[in-house]
């Protein structure tokens, strides 16, 4: 399951872009994807009203890709994924301490997103685990965002830059082995119409 975020930076008081290289106004895609399987672990915290994940061993975000990002996403502190239906933000995305990436090459430190999407689409079934993935792709669709919905982010010096977002798109990718016998799929109906055509061609 991949989040992809758009929005733009935030141009600052002073009318001009803040640190980290984005420019006043830029456009900003952001995307972070989950791992095929998050192993549960006491952290998780599950009920009628939110779903939170935070890892020991495995991290949530299995990648982080976007504008002006490099790097390999490897961080553990501070990391966490949170669905919360009376709490705000709604949704929050965060990771700290050493994350790996590079922001327009400023090491990145910190992040934190916080989505309002509207309407507020998710719903709980109790304490029981769920894996994040999964209850993410029954998710799938993409939701506009609320004014509020911002992206700080922050290099190892603490300075910062702010991404406002407007969309959210949860997107399923299929596991390899599904792909696979897709593509094998495909590539069977492909070799039967061929040959049909053959026949016929014969036969004309």
């Amino acid at each position: 399951v991949i989040f992809t975020f758009t929005g733009t930076a935030d141009p600052g008081s002073d009318g001009t872009a803040r640190t980290l290289g984005y420019t006043s106004n830029q456009a900003v895609t952001i995307s972070f994807t989950l791992p095929q399987a998050f192993p549960y672990n006491a952290n998780f915290v599950g009920n009628s009203t939110q779903y939170s994940w935070m890892p020991t061993t495995t991290p949530i975000f299995a990648s982080i890709t976007g504008t002006g990002i490099t790097g390999t996403y490897d961080a553990l502190d501070n990391q966490a994924l949170g669905i919360y239906a009376v709490s705000s933000p709604p949704l929050l995305l965060e990771g700290g301490t050493y994350t790996g990436l590079f922001v327009n090459g400023a090491a990145l430190k910190l992040f934190v997103l916080a989505a309002y999407p509207a309407p507020f689409p998710f719903t709980f079934s109790g304490s029981s685990y769920v894996d994040p993935a999964t209850y993410f792709a029954a998710n799938a669709g993409s939701y506009a965002l609320a004014a509020t919905s911002h992206l700080n982010l922050f290099d190892v010096n603490d300075h910062g830059n702010t991404i406002t977002l407007t969309q959210m798109t949860i997107t399923v990718v299929p596991e390899p082995a599904e792909a696979a016998v897709w593509v094998g799929g495909c590539a069977m109906a492909a070799a039967g119409m061929w040959r049909m055509w053959r026949r016929n061609r014969k036969t004309a």
